[in-house]
């Protein structure tokens, strides 16, 4: 019984945790948005430096985060700490959002769905006029149509070969680009489809492309 009742008292003691906020320049950091996520969930806003909580034996992630003048989070950690009946000490180094990846991450996202909407715009284009009842879409005789349709050429993709033909059928990327007024996406995308039909050949140079023209 008494191993037991010291048993218990081991788990309900809690622990001092307590450390420094700082920035991975070793900036100190203040008003950070501090919370503690395990067997409860806990927030409090730091206004200095340092924080120090009692916590219960367990294991927690603890969190802290920093936001800018207009309310946006720039500096972000988030650390696993297990607590047990000692006083520890755990120093929270914020990383700027860039670091993590988050930033990039978002501007990949965004990339991708201006791709994927591209790539519908030009598949509904392409599809236009078409019937789309199950008897066309599954009738056999109707597939040399659709492959001869899909190797059909739009405007856009004419603009390129024109603007090829006009510079001797070679031309850098960024050459094409400022001739035609395209984004970069557009662009790539048009290059890459003239490419599967054999229309034009890219070639890397330094940190750039140069396309010629094949037909």
């Amino acid at each position: 019984m008494a191993v037991f009742f010291l048993l218990m008292l081991h788990l309900a003691y809690p622990a001092y945790v307590q450390g420094e906020i700082y920035a991975t320049d070793m900036q100190k950091m203040d008003r950070t948005v501090l919370r503690i996520e395990g067997g409860f969930s806990y927030q409090t806003v730091v206004e200095k430096n340092n924080y120090s909580v009692f916590l219960p034996n367990g294991t927690y992630e603890i969190s802290a985060s920093h936001f800018d003048d207009n309310g946006e989070l720039d500096f972000f950690v988030n650390e696993t700490v297990v607590v047990g009946v000692q006083d520890q000490e755990v120093d929270l180094v914020l990383k700027p959002i860039r670091q993590n990846g988050m930033f990039y991450l978002l501007i990949g996202l965004a990339l991708a769905g201006v791709i994927a909407y591209y790539l519908l715009a030009r598949r509904k284009n392409a599809n236009a006029g078409e019937p789309e009842t199950a008897e066309m879409r599954i009738n056999p005789e109707d597939e040399p149509k659709r492959a001869e349709k899909k190797m059909e050429l739009d405007e856009d993709a004419e603009k390129v070969l024109d603007a090829l033909e006009r510079m001797e059928k070679r031309a850098t990327q960024k050459e094409l680009k400022e001739a035609l007024g395209f984004s970069d996406a557009k662009l790539s995308l048009i290059l890459t489809e003239l490419e599967q039909m054999g229309h034009v050949k890219k070639f890397k140079r330094g940190r750039g492309n140069v396309v010629r023209k094949t037909r």
